[in-house]
């Protein structure tokens, strides 16, 4: 059996939230998502933990056509370097992404290689 779960990214849907604060992916809710899971799932370890949909301003659910969004965001390579952490403690094994971008996907590459941490999806098939 393998275990896996998520922490959310940025959306507009707070209830995801018990404290109804938007879902970002900071150290602290990082932290806090992984340690809910654990508990709720009553285990010692996360074989697979996934950040579902970005933390930087897009449009998700609203169309196709190209608009330009502005707003702050937690760099990936922050984003990363806790993800980086939680491997090393033994907490979760591998990373990855759900509903992301290209761009998105290849950045999370990129700053990993550069950086020597866990990269995304790849870790999965190599």
């Amino acid at each position: 059996m393998i275990v896996a779960t998520k922490v959310i990214g940025r959306t507009k849907m707070d209830w995801l939230r018990k404290d109804r604060s938007p879902g970002r992916q900071s150290r602290a809710q990082i932290m806090e998502a992984v340690e809910g899971s654990l508990k709720r799932l009553r285990t010692d370890y996360i074989d697979l933990y996934q950040l579902h949909w970005p933390d930087r301003p897009m449009r998700i659910f609203e169309g196709l056509d190209y608009v330009h969004l502005t707003g702050e965001s937690h760099p990936i390579e922050e984003i990363l370097g806790v993800l980086g952490e939680l491997v090393a403690q033994g907490t979760i094994r591998f990373v990855g992404l759900s509903n992301e971008t290209p761009w998105g996907l290849m950045t999370f590459l990129k700053e990993a290689t550069l950086r020597g941490l866990p990269q995304a999806l790849r870790d999965l098939v190599s």
